[in-house]
């Protein structure tokens, strides 16, 4: 509980990058805004305070889209180093992957 404090008081999440593993999510969130979302999303393990805690006004819909699209693209990730499909992990570590049907509009 008090890492996820420290890290609030320490403002990480609006400006330091995500960690190596996981850059492959700017590929898919470009502009600041989606960028502080993935960041603050994966310190915090979700998206609830956002907006308080960044100053960054998103609508609710824009921040369930983004959540779902981030929830996706790791999920395809993962799975794909479980199966041991590099073709799959090269496809999305490049910002290729695509799921069936697009990412959902709400």
């Amino acid at each position: 509980m008090f890492e996820k404090d420290l890290i609030l008081i320490g403002g990480r999440f609006l400006d330091e990058p995500v960690p190596k593993e996981k850059q492959y999510l700017y590929r898919y969130f470009k502009t600041d805004a989606q960028k502080s979302f993935v960041r603050y999303s994966l310190d915090f393990g979700n998206c609830v305070h956002f907006v308080e805690h960044t100053g960054i006004y998103r609508s609710s819909r824009w921040l369930k889209r983004m959540k779902h699209r981030l929830e996706v693209l790791e999920q395809a990730y993962a799975q794909a180093k479980i199966d041991g499909d590099f073709e799959l992990i090269t496809e999305i570590s490049m910002g290729k992957w695509r799921p069936e049907g697009g990412f959902p509009k709400y």
